[in-house]
């Protein structure tokens, strides 16, 4: 997986090149039991929905959210705007949502714009946050899917802190404040610091966290691309950083307090760094909280220019978790693979999705893995806890929810008819 870095400055973390090209024979749990990671032909076609912006625009799916009718949000980019869709239970377009499932907006007339995240509040509206040009962006919409015009400047709001900026997720409070993460890069120091900003229900720059709602730290040159809001209100971070850490770039998880100051109760000075493994480089990208406290993170680790997925669980201070994996960490070859999204089961189990690259050219397939508790693969799902899912051209997944069924939900891009498009695909949990 590499950087692209648009015009604009916003950032996209793809693999490169995406082939066209002969694919491996796809790997699916099947069969007439049915077991957990087939796909669910109950939802889409077969298990899989396709979804363009347009005969010649592309369409990237970055980020998803779950309303509580069990109705999923998808996030990303079309014709350099924000792009959003909403789906039924089963995976159709929602029709009752902007214009027949689908949204865009812009922020400017000539502006570059991109959603990298979706949150859900309380009330159903949705949040969506990301860049426009080089400024954090965010947006938020009615039930209907029209702009809120009580947020912001009529339902969207811009932040430039300075210089070229990302954001990359956002999580809501419990109090209904809005937590962006992301990136800035720091002119006078030459490098990237994690940023993270916080807004009022209103979408006003909140004064009593950080400085004048903005939050910078130093971690040595570094990208987050994950937050998650602990139920004290406590705020987790996650992302890569080559700051203090034993070599190369590391898994980093910082921790603050409620008002945006490092959390001094959490690894040091409410920084952990984490080496995966000999000689790599090591990146968070997404996190989930266990119900027990414990902090789950997925990433990648690269070495010698391969991918593998990677888990760390965490202890509530920080310590890496030993009854998990081995001393804590988890690593799995899937051939050359990046895991970019988590997400816990009822029962505890942990589902991991992100992309699997079968010929070295390019992520071709949807990857999904699950794993027992204690980090170890679940020989009940799929094939030894691994699912590789084939839409017929090259796919990436970027982000998994869980209904209320207990479908595995996973969402992404794909290459189809030479454009980009929004892609989901539906798993049996069981």
């Amino acid at each position: 997986m590499s950087i692209v870095r648009t015009q604009s400055g916003i950032r996209v973390w793809r693999w490169l090149p995406l082939a066209v090209g002969a694919l491996a024979i796809m790997l699916e749990a099947s069969g007439a039991h049915a077991a957990g990671g087939a796909l669910d032909t109950g939802f889409g076609k077969a298990g899989k929905v396709l979804t363009h912006f347009g005969s010649s625009s592309d369409a990237y799916a970055w980020g998803a959210a779950l309303q509580k009718n069990g109705k999923i949000v998808l996030a990303g980019i079309s014709n350099e705007a924000f792009a959003l869709a909403r789906y039924t239970n089963n995976g159709t377009l929602d029709k009752s949502f902007g214009r027949g499932g689908k949204l865009l907006t812009k922020f400017g007339s000539s502006s570059v714009d991109g959603a990298r995240a979706v949150a859900i509040e309380k009330n159903g509206k949705i949040v969506a946050a990301g860049v426009s040009n080089s400024a954090i962006a965010l947006a938020r919409y009615t039930k209907s899917g029209t702009l809120d015009r009580g947020f912001g400047t009529g339902g969207k709001v811009l932040t430039d802190p300075g210089g070229e900026n990302d954001a990359n997720a956002v999580a809501i409070q419990p109090n209904g404040k809005i937590v962006v993460a992301g990136e800035s890069f720091v002119q006078a120091e030459n490098t990237w610091a994690f940023l993270l900003a916080r807004y009022t229900t209103s979408g006003a720059l909140d004064p009593g966290f950080g400085t004048g709602g903005k939050v910078l730290t130093d971690v040595g040159s570094g990208d987050a691309y994950a937050v998650a809001i602990q139920p004290d209100g406590k705020i987790v971070v996650g992302g890569t950083s080559e700051g203090g850490g034993p070599g190369g770039y590391n898994f980093t998880v910082l921790r603050y307090t409620k008002n945006g100051a490092l959390d001094t109760t959490f690894g040091t000075g409410g920084k952990v760094l984490t080496d995966m493994g000999s000689a790599s480089d090591d990146e968070v990208h997404a996190i989930a909280l266990q119900p027990d406290g414990k902090i789950i993170v997925a990433g990648t680790s690269i070495t010698n220019g391969k991918y593998d997925f990677a888990l760390a669980r965490y202890t509530k201070d920080g310590a890496l978790d030993t009854t998990f994996g081995t001393a804590g960490k988890v690593l799995t070859d899937l051939g050359s693979s990046s895991a970019l999204a988590v997400v816990i089961q009822k029962n505890g189990k942990i589902v991991v999705a992100g992309g699997r690259n079968t010929d070295g050219n390019g992520s071709d397939h949807f990857a999904v893995v699950r794993y027992t508790k204690s980090g170890r693969l679940d020989p009940s799902f799929g094939a030894n806890g691994k699912v590789l899912t084939d839409f017929g051209a090259p796919s990436d997944a970027d982000a998994v929810v869980i209904q209320k069924s207990g479908r595995i939900v996973v969402a992404g891009v794909i290459i189809a008819n030479h454009h980009y498009a929004f892609a989901l695909a539906g798993y049996l949990g069981r």
